[in-house]
């Protein structure tokens, strides 16, 4: 697995809070259009590194709830759900 990861949410404006919310906190973002097999819903999400995923949470507070999903990407560069919602989000592994 590479570190890049992808926060789905379902509005423009979902992701553009986000984003302002993670650059205030000095977290790395960039907005990239959604890859067509993950989702049709709002067309741009924010990449992110998985290593950084507690911060995001963190940075984001109640805010994170309106994440449809995580996704990581694989070292063959498919994206692959690590959580769908914000119920859990799995711990970042700094292996």
């Amino acid at each position: 697995m590479t570190d890049k990861c992808l926060l789905l949410f379902p509005s423009i404006h979902d992701v553009m809070a986000t984003e302002n919310i993670l650059l205030v906190a000095k977290v790395y973002c960039d907005l990239i259009p959604v890859p067509r097999e993950l989702s049709s819903e709002c067309g741009m999400a924010v990449e992110t590194l998985f290593a950084h995923l507690d911060v995001v949470r963190d940075a984001l507070g109640n805010a994170f709830e309106r994440c449809t999903g995580v996704f990581r990407e694989d070292e063959a560069g498919r994206w692959q759900r690590e959580i769908s919602g914000s119920a859990s989000v799995p711990q970042a592994s700094h292996s």
